[in-house]
């Protein structure tokens, strides 16, 4: 098995690892929903919803397997990986087809439940409570910024000392590849810590920002909820960004300049675990918003089914301001395409795939 082979073999297992997520990532959606379809209580004791759940699953995990091994077999047949990663991106969109099938399955039954309530959560305006401490949100990052330009001074001080010749990758085999000293290759590790210090910033104000929604069943607890699950949200991505500080800063600078990749490999398992786990534990106990799983019955938003589509996966409502709202499957939040700066966001996305396939196969 030649490095070829072995980055084949990394992109299959992830592209597995993926399968995985999306075939029970409806055990962590938003209380009430099943595969982004609103459920009523007697729903969920339908033979036919439980087949059609068993289904979906079973659909996903064979589409994994099978494009698993396509992607390992590619890297045989080809000799080159890139198309093998093309082809995992791929595979994220077809494995939507499973989740739009039941979706539409399950939105059928749903017809016969003519007594399911609707609109079951209210809107609260965000100032109306207290969801947020800014002073404190920024004081938080404020000090991880000085964190990244602690370690920039660092690296200022020590670049005398770096090599002539700076590592710039090593493959499976343990192979180096070398790049000319510059200073901004030395900092480059700071430039992109303060870019993901910028990102999860951007991110975490988006989701302390989100539209709330509280049940009118348990109005108290539930805003309570909803504050506690948008803190650990804060929590997330404030470790999140100290974790990628720290790959690069310490653990990719370091590689740079030894050749030791161990510090490397350390930190990089370190934040996926922690990037997969942590947001599973907030999904499984608190639900997406704070509502606790088995708390409260037939919660749902309030917008439209229309404004939901692929299954229900992406959002898409120009009358709604909000940048981000709560996903419906899965959890976390996901972007409003409707909205001004979803609309950009979704254009430079389409762009910068475009210019990675050029680079690609046409450069």
């Amino acid at each position: 098995m030649n490095d070829i082979n072995k980055l084949g073999l990394s992109y299959s297992l992830i592209n597995f690892l993926l399968a995985i997520i999306y075939a029970y990532a409806q055990a962590y959606s938003k209380r009430g929903y099943l595969l982004g379809v609103s459920l009523s209580e007697d729903m969920g004791d339908d033979k036919r919803v439980r087949d059609i759940l068993r289904t979906y699953k079973a659909q996903v995990l064979v589409l994994g397997v099978i494009s698993s091994i396509g992607i390992y077999l590619l890297s045989f047949i080809l000799g080159e990986a890139s198309l093998s990663l093309v082809l995992v991106l791929a595979t994220i969109l077809v494995g939507l087809v499973p989740l739009v099938l039941q979706n539409k399955k399950l939105k059928e039954i749903s017809k016969d439940y003519i007594n399911t309530p609707k609109e079951r959560v209210v809107s609260v305006e965000f100032s109306k409570g207290s969801l947020t401490n800014k002073k404190k949100i920024f004081l938080l990052y404020g000090g991880l910024l000085l964190v990244i330009l602690a370690f920039a001074i660092k690296i200022h001080l020590a670049y005398p000392g770096y090599p002539e010749k700076l590592i710039n990758h090593m493959d499976f085999s343990g192979r180096i590849d070398y790049a000319d000293k510059t200073y901004l290759g030395v900092q480059s590790v700071s430039i992109i810590s303060l870019v993901m210090w910028a990102t999860y910033l951007a991110t975490n104000l988006a989701i302390l920002r989100a539209k709330a929604r509280i049940s009118p069943d348990k109005p108290e607890e539930s805003l309570a909820n909803l504050i506690k699950t948008r803190r650990l949200w804060t929590y997330y991505c404030l470790i999140s960004s100290l974790l990628m500080v720290l790959l690069f800063q310490v653990g990719i600078a370091d590689f740079m300049k030894t050749g030791k990749s161990f510090l490397t490999i350390f930190l990089t398992v370190v934040l996926v675990v922690f990037a997969v786990d942590f947001p599973l534990v907030i999904g499984r106990r608190y639900s997406v918003d704070g509502s606790r799983r088995g708390d409260y019955q037939n919660l749902g938003y309030e917008e439209d089914d229309k404004y939901w589509i692929l299954g229900a996966s992406i959002y898409y409502n120009t009358g709604d301001p909000s940048f981000i709202v709560e996903k419906r499957v899965g959890v976390g939040y996901t972007i409003n395409l409707g909205s001004r700066l979803g609309k950009i966001i979704l254009v430079l996305g389409l762009l910068i795939l475009i210019a990675v396939f050029v680079r690609l196969y046409l450069g």
